[in-house]
């Protein structure tokens, strides 16, 4: 773990498992993990289970990076775009917290956190993957609209209600060549009409979008 500090002064901790040995020549696949705090350690459990059994799961050895989120206001701020004239609804979680930061985060991940990586770990430039929870999907649905580095993303719960009638897609180009997974808390194997709307949306867009229902599951 070590710690990197943002522009404006606050400390993000950085969370980096990797495997044993030497990289391939085109270096590990990586996998970017967005509310590092909560998800780094089972996250790097299940990627060596799997590696182990590599040749039943298809999964191989990688690097993975998790970025804490700190506070809820951090992240709600540093996980949502900008929407001009848009506030998070009473009611809804973060009511009354700033939003609006992500593209200066994406901007500190990219200038800050990524070069700090690459100084240490060889990371495969073609298979970067970008995985957010919640906010953490937003933030990763607008990465994907914004250019950067990452190849692959999960959405797994995204707040697609954020932003209200504006669309997270509407400045999006083409984004072929772009491979999306959301996965989705359903009640039941159906499939929320949101996130059927959004991958038709992307999928117009070009990109290959995988649908994963986790019936049973809150979100």
């Amino acid at each position: 773990m070590f710690t990197v500090r943002s522009p404006s002064g606050d400390a993000y901790d950085v969370m980096v498992s990797w495997p044993e040995g030497s990289a391939p020549p085109e270096g590990w696949p990586a996998l970017w993990l967005l509310d590092g705090e909560d998800n780094f350690a089972f996250a790097t459990a299940t990627a060596r289970r799997l590696e182990r059994a590599r040749a039943r799961s298809g999964v191989e050895p990688g690097v993975i990076i998790a970025i804490a989120a700190g506070t809820l206001q951090r992240r709600a701020r540093d996980y949502t775009p900008a929407v001009p004239g848009y506030s998070i609804p009473v009611g809804t979680p973060g009511h009354g917290l700033p939003t609006g930061g992500a593209d200066a985060f994406l901007a500190f991940v990219e200038n800050a956190i990524r070069p700090a990586v690459n100084a240490r770990w060889k990371i495969d430039p073609a298979r970067q993957t970008l995985a957010g929870h919640s906010f953490g999907g937003v933030l990763a649905g607008h990465a994907l609209i914004s250019g950067g580095a990452f190849t692959r993303y999960a959405l797994v719960s995204p707040s697609l209600w954020y932003g209200g009638e504006a669309s997270p897609l509407d400045a999006a180009k083409d984004l072929a060549g772009k491979s999306i997974l959301l996965a989705e808390a359903t009640a039941t194997d159906k499939s929320d009409p949101r996130i059927l709307a959004y991958a038709a949306q992307l999928e117009r867009h070009h990109a290959a979008v995988r649908i994963l229902p986790l019936p049973g599951h809150d979100h």
